[in-house]
């Protein structure tokens, strides 16, 4: 069948080079060979001009003219004969279609000597975009993007819920009040799709309870099904992020969300060497100068960091980090949940 399709379609194409105005066309002209096409047809001076396409076979040939009476051929640029249109009649139509279809045996596409090129260039360009770097850079001109288009529904709405009104109006240091973080530290709780759903939400909730979301976030290394196809993972982060798994978003429902962020981010996951999900890490002596890239590029500084592995509570996770790291700021987060 494929065979079949390849065949009629090179047929197909070559009945509209032979005859490019077959709708309207007057009638044909005899061609030096059954290799010469229509190149150009000036009505001004009744005058046609063909090209060689494919492998002469010394037959007289023919070609649909959309002109009447006599007209003048030329030949590869030059003058050849003076011809009277013929008539066309359905006989015609089915004689070259047959002649095309044994034209094509002989006509081929050149092959192109670039080939290998182009492939390898491709190759790099695909790798490219899906590299770690490539990605945390698209998320982050997304959260870039969207911080500039909403930003006058953020500007008055508490950094605690993800706003901009921190930024501007409060001059004192909240994350240096009990149960925050220091300015240097965060903690990240790498998840991913494949989890449970119950778990990644419990890790959600206590999230939302330690209220401190530009610090403490759950990340996840892509997007779900790739980056082209961005709904599904925005469906899963919605999902995850409700207070009551039954509030139905799709029906239109106003669900309540936890205080949480999730990050797409897969070069956090390659700083920090993340080979399981789900992994608790908590780093200390974190120093940003663009607040919009990756914390996880090269020319963001770290000091140390602790990494658990394993789906326990999230409090659980941090207070084993707290006994190896002996983090006052960790003791006061854990101190101000009970």
């Amino acid at each position: 069948m494929l065979r079949w399709l390849q065949r009629n379609s090179t047929v197909a194409a070559l009945a509209v080079l032979l005859a490019p105005a077959v709708a309207g066309a007057a009638g044909f002209i005899y061609t030096p060979d059954e290799c010469y096409v229509v190149q150009k047809v000036d009505k001004a001076s009744n005058a046609v001009h063909l090209s060689v396409a494919g492998k002469c076979q010394r037959r007289v040939g023919r070609a649909f003219v959309d002109l009447d009476g006599e007209v003048t051929i030329y030949r590869d640029g030059r003058e050849w004969k003076k011809q009277t249109v013929q008539p066309l009649s359905m006989p015609d139509l089915s004689k070259t279609l047959k002649d095309a279809e044994r034209m094509a045996k002989y006509m081929s596409v050149p092959k192109n000597r670039f080939e290998k090129e182009m492939q390898a260039e491709a190759a790099k360009t695909i790798a490219v975009y899906h590299s770690p770097e490539y990605q945390a850079k698209i998320a982050a001109e997304m959260e870039r993007i969207k911080r500039e288009m909403f930003h006058e529904q953020l500007k008055d709405l508490p950094a605690e819920k993800g706003g901009l009104k921190q930024e501007s109006e409060k001059a004192e240091n909240i994350f240096a009040a009990p149960g925050r973080l220091q300015d240097d530290e965060r903690i990240y709780v790498f998840i991913s799709s494949s989890m449970p759903m119950e778990t990644i939400r419990s890790y959600a909730a206590a999230i939302g309870r330690m209220n401190d979301p530009k610090k403490i976030v759950m990340v996840m290394r892509g997007f779900i099904g790739g980056m082209q196809k961005i709904g599904p993972t925005t469906s899963f982060i919605a999902d995850l992020l409700k207070v009551k798994s039954s509030c139905d978003l799709a029906a239109g429902e106003q669900c309540q969300m936890v205080n949480a962020n999730v990050l797409v981010d897969p070069i956090l996951f390659r700083r920090y060497g993340i080979t399981q999900v789900p992994a608790t890490v908590y780093v200390k002596g974190v120093k940003v100068n663009i607040p919009e890239q990756s914390e996880g590029n090269d020319d963001v500084s770290v000091g140390s960091f602790w990494t658990v592995y394993g789906d326990a509570a999230l409090e659980y996770n941090l207070d084993k980090i707290r006994q190896d790291s002996g983090s006052e700021s960790l003791k006061r987060l854990l101190a101000s949940r009970r």
